[in-house]
Parts: C-alpha cells; sequence; structure tokens
C-alpha cells in the first residue's frame, strides 16, 4: 500500500507531473474555421442536390401506421389507437349507481385506489355484450387527457398490433347473404349506427377491426355520465 505522506513518493509525482509537457491552449475560432472550410468529398454536392429533391416520407401518422389494441364487444371487433390505452386489467367490482339504469354509463370502479367511472360500450354501440365475468373479459383503461380516464369492458383483449387503416366499405348497407362476402370489419360495421362507421384497422396478419374514433368514444361516454 502506498502511504501518501511518504516524502519521498511525493517528491517523485511532483517531478513526473512536471516533465508532463505544457498543455497548449487551442483558439476553436481557428479550429471551426478549418473545420468548415475542408474540401468537401468527391461526389458530395451531387449527393446532397439529389436528397433535397426526392419527396418526404410520410410519416407514421400520415401512412395510417401505428399500434392499435384490438379487441371484441359481443361478436364485433373493434381497435382503438393505443396512444389513448392507460392499462388493461382484470373487472373489478362495480359500484353501480340507480339514476343510470339501462344507461351506458354502469357506474365506478377503484383502480390502483383510483375511482373511474366506467361505461358499456355495448350500449353505446347499440351491439349485445357479455355480462359478468367471463374468462376472457377485460376492463379496459382510457386516458382522453393527463388525469382524465375512463373505463369501458371488452369480451376479450385480443392484441396490441401494428397495422393500417383504410376507408370502410361503401357496402355497409348489405343484406345478410350479401354480408357472407364482406371481410369481418364490413360485417361489424353494417351492425352499427352510421355515425360510428369511418374506418378499417387491418393488421400485418390480416386482422380486420372497425376504428373507434376515441374523440367520439370520449364525447359519449362524458355525455352517458353527465
Amino acid at each position: 500500500m502506498i502511504d501518501p505522506m511518504n516524502p519521498e513518493l511525493a517528491a517523485e509525482i511532483a517531478a513526473a507531473v512536471d516533465a508532463l509537457p505544457a498543455h497548449v491552449p487551442i483558439d476553436t475560432r481557428d479550429a471551426r474555421r478549418a473545420f468548415f472550410s475542408r474540401p468537401m468529398p468527391e461526389g458530395y454536392a451531387e449527393e446532397l442536390a439529389a436528397m433535397l429533391m426526392t419527396e418526404p416520407q410520410a410519416t407514421v401518422a400520415e401512412r395510417g401506421l401505428g399500434s392499435h389494441l384490438v379487441f371484441r364487444v359481443g361478436a364485433a371487433h373493434f381497435a382503438l389507437t393505443a396512444a389513448v390505452v392507460r392499462s388493461i386489467t382484470l373487472p373489478p367490482p362495480l359500484c353501480r349507481l340507480p339514476q343510470y339504469v339501462d344507461s351506458p354509463f354502469l357506474g365506478l370502479v377503484s383502480i390502483a385506489g383510483e375511482i373511474l367511472p366506467c361505461c358499456s360500450l355495448g350500449r353505446m354501440l347499440g351491439i349485445p355484450e357479455s355480462m359478468g365475468n367471463a374468462p376472457g373479459r377485460r376492463l379496459v383503461v382510457l386516458e382522453e387527457r393527463p388525469g382524465e380516464l375512463w373505463a369501458f369492458h371488452a369480451d376479450e383483449v385480443l392484441s396490441v398490433a401494428q397495422g393500417t387503416e383504410h376507408p370502410a366499405s361503401e357496402d355497409a348497407e348489405m343484406s345478410a347473404d350479401e354480408a357472407e362476402h364482406m371481410d369481418r370489419a364490413d360485417r361489424d360495421a353494417a351492425s352499427l349506427p352510421a355515425e360510428w362507421r369511418g374506418t378499417h384497422f387491418r393488421t400485418a396478419e390480416g386482422t380486420d377491426a372497425v376504428v373507434l374514433d376515441p374523440a367520439r368514444l370520449f364525447r359519449v361516454m362524458a355525455q352517458a355520465a353527465a
């Protein structure tokens, strides 16, 4: 072990330090000037011009790509942008409020100590849904704004997937026989009120679902709980 109080050692260290070359200050202005004055690599100007003339690629949102929560309510499959999904849990006990009988607003649930309003997506969309504690049933918690949370029951959560959004078929108003030749999303959309039919979501695996507009969803939930 080295004794830091050893005078001979201290003298050796001081001599070694004195022998080091002196620091030569650098004028950063000269360094910057030299950097930007250096000649361009061969072909650099042509490559830069070609890049500037290229059409910019569409953003993820513009291409319609993005993660969506794909889930089932009743027999219908839906997709909701994952940007508004806060959590997915097993359904906790529901505190029903008597003044909201037969309303899309079911009552209140407690999640991690927070009391959240809970709505029935089936009643909002006018479609049947499972009741009680079916094996795959889950509570989906949505965040409209920081601190503003809503919840609804999904009969089954299928995946969180990447995919594309595309317009709904113009033939959503088909007969039951014609609907056999439609994709799942078109058949599901045919059972919804017109205001909920907009776009469809297709995962990379080819699963189709009706896209729910989160702004409309939050607005209808707020109206139901008013």
